[in-house]
C-alpha cells in the first residue's frame, strides 16, 4: 500500500492521506497534522482552500424573499389609487 505525501493546507505540514484528521470540502478531501487545523480550515475553508462552498438550497416550503417595488406592485398601487379617486369623485 502506498502512502501518498500530502500537505495541510492550514499550516503546511507534510501529512498523509491516512491522517485521521481529515475534512471534505466541495467534493475534494483535505488532510491535517491535527484537531487544531482542522478547525481552522472549517471555520474559514474559503481562506485556506480557495474554493467556496455552494449555498444551501433553500427548502421548497421557505417563504421567498422581498421582492423589490416591481410590476405587479406598481399595478395594485395604481388600481388603488383609482380607486380612491372614483369614490372621491363620487362623494363629491
Amino acid at each position: 500500500m502506498e502512502k501518498r505525501i500530502l500537505k495541510d493546507p492550514v499550516c503546511g505540514m507534510t501529512v498523509t492521506a491516512q491522517s485521521f484528521y481529515h475534512l471534505e470540502h466541495v467534493g475534494q478531501t483535505h488532510y491535517f497534522c491535527g484537531p487544531k487545523c482542522k478547525g481552522r480550515f472549517a471555520a474559514d475553508a474559503l481562506r485556506y482552500s480557495g474554493v467556496a462552498a455552494a449555498p444551501a438550497a433553500l427548502p421548497v416550503d421557505a417563504p421567498p424573499k422581498a421582492r423589490p417595488f416591481g410590476v405587479r406592485s406598481a399595478m395594485l398601487a395604481l388600481a388603488v389609487l383609482v380607486t380612491l379617486l372614483l369614490a372621491a369623485y363620487w362623494l363629491l
